[in-house]
């Protein structure tokens, strides 16, 4: 079988009248024949939707040429369910460790998952990180897209089929090479650093802020411990580094002295603040 790769805008919706073989992944915003889609479902992860409704993927595997549909910048999600998909057309069967693979996914989407500085070389490192390697060499992004895809399809096959027990949430699965990914990551967090502890004073500065409540859109009486970027960050991650120490980034309405105003600029909310509908998400 031979399997090409489309790229199309996140969020797009899959309308049932495109070519027979193929098959949309973690886009389209449904689940039917030739499309499965985590949005809008009580699933936690798109790979997860796979595992349940083999039965749609499975006509595809009789195909010659199966063309996998997802949006551009694929993320782990789409890396992983690719990757059933792929397996699932040369084998009949989910990969060893599916299960392990798609609870990873739904981490990821509910944010649980961290960048690892200390090793950079994790599943999650090379997924935000590869991106911006091939960037930095000039690679376009729909070439970029292509690129990520099949390098983490090698690497989740190599993890699927070792025989080490390594925890694909937290250990260092690519034992040798992408050197360029994990120095990548490590000058990015040297960057959100000095932004973030004022050695670079004009880039973001910590303050109190006070949210609009989550039900009425009225200002929250009580402040939350915030991080507001003067400019653009310099950091390609700063919002997935932000998660790491505590902080979930978003872009909220609000003015210089926190409250409504006209100006969108980036804020990073720390974790447990309160405000009305529960915790910062």
């Amino acid at each position: 079988m031979r399997i090409e790769y489309q790229f199309v805008p996140d969020g797009t919706s899959y309308t049932g009248d495109m070519d027979a073989n193929h098959l949309w992944i973690d886009v389209g915003n449904t689940i039917q024949a030739g499309a499965l889609d985590v949005n809008g479902t009580v699933y936690a992860s798109t790979a997860q939707v796979l595992l349940a409704h083999a039965h749609l993927i499975a006509p595809f595997a009789a195909m010659e040429q199966v063309t996998i549909v997802t949006h551009i910048r694929p993320d782990a999600d789409a890396c992983i369910s690719a990757f059933f998909a792929r397996y699932y057309f040369e084998h009949g069967v989910f990969p060893p460790k599916a299960e392990q693979m798609q609870a990873f996914a739904g981490d990821v989407n509910r944010g649980r998952i961290r960048l690892n500085v200390k090793t950079a070389r994790t599943f999650y490192n090379l997924v935000c990180f590869l991106p911006e390697v091939y960037r930095g060499h000039g690679k376009p992004q729909s070439e970029i897209n292509r690129l990520v895809l099949q390098e983490m399809d090698a690497v989740l096959e190599a993890y699927a089929c070792g025989e080490d027990t390594i925890d694909l949430m937290e250990d260092e699965i690519v034992r040798q090479g992408y050197k360029e990914v994990a120095a990548l990551a490590r000058r990015d967090y040297q960057t959100f650093l000095q932004e973030v502890q004022g050695t670079d004073m004009q880039a973001c500065e910590a303050t109190l802020v006070h949210l609009p409540e989550r039900d009425t859109g009225k200002i929250a009486k009580q402040p939350v411990k915030a991080l507001f970027w003067r400019r653009p960050s310099r950091c390609v991650h700063n919002r997935l580094w932000a998660r790491m120490h505590g902080y979930v980034l978003t872009c909220a309405q609000l003015g210089g002295d926190g409250r409504a105003g006209s100006g969108a600029y980036l804020y990073g909310f720390e974790r447990d603040a309160i405000h009305t509908g529960g915790r910062g998400a």
